[in-house]
């Protein structure tokens, strides 16, 4: 939460009241690039 707040530069009130999508979206990415950066390819 608070790395979104960095980085919209938002209150977390602010980020919690985008659309649940939109912050389904995002954890759908971070767990990507997590997969990226595990070193197995």
């Amino acid at each position: 939460m608070l790395g979104l707040c960095d980085r919209w530069h938002k209150l977390p009130s602010e980020v919690l009241a985008e659309p649940a999508e939109m912050l389904r979206l995002l954890t759908i990415a971070q767990y990507e690039r997590r997969d990226d950066d595990d070193g197995c390819s």
